[in-house]
């Protein structure tokens, strides 16, 4: 077992940080925030064991689609974020659908590669233009991300659907530009 993993609680074994499922040629539904959108709340919500991670995710998304902590990604900055992510489209994933959201982004990919190297190479490019437009420097994004794989077609259509209306249902004026979808 890899050290660090693994902790006993009350006698039963919990797992404070599962491994990434890496199944090349599935379809990941994956999610990550900027750093600056954590705060105490959202803190409590990730370390709350009695939670699924299904329904835990859900709240924080919730509570991220309301908040304006660390929302940097409006304006022209959705276009360059986007263009970023499609950029390395069949070469490492294909995106199905992407949202870009002022404080974090969905995204629904088929992927080619092992998905640590496809959100590495996204946050790391991303955080770099980024940071240089805005002056700021260190850390954009918060460390790790969400990932699902996807279970079958209706998980794939929830999944779809879910990203797709994120920021119709937060009320985003400029929603569209905020969308990708392969389909559409």
């Amino acid at each position: 077992m890899n050290s660090g993993f693994l902790y006993i609680i009350k006698g039963l074994f919990m797992y404070k940080k599962l491994p990434h499922i890496n199944l090349k040629e599935h379809y990941q539904f994956i999610t990550f925030r900027t750093k600056d959108s954590i705060d105490f709340y959202l803190k409590k919500l990730e370390n709350d064991l009695s939670l699924s991670n299904h329904i835990k995710q859900y709240k924080i998304d919730n509570y991220l689609d309301n908040s304006s902590l660390g929302a940097y990604i409006n304006g022209h900055f959705i276009d360059s974020v986007k263009d970023i992510i499609l950029e390395n489209q069949s070469k490492v994933y294909e995106v199905i659908i992407l949202c870009i959201m002022p404080n974090h982004i969905h995204i629904l990919i088929k992927q080619f590669d092992d998905i640590d190297k496809i959100i590495k190479c996204i946050k790391a490019k991303t955080a770099l233009r980024l940071n240089a437009k805005l002056n700021k420097k260190g850390s954009f994004w918060q460390k790790g991300y969400y990932d699902k794989v996807i279970r079958d077609e209706k998980h794939f259509e929830k999944v779809y659907n879910y990203i797709y209306n994120n920021p119709i249902k937060a009320k985003l004026k400029d929603w569209e530009r905020r969308v990708y979808s392969l389909y559409e």
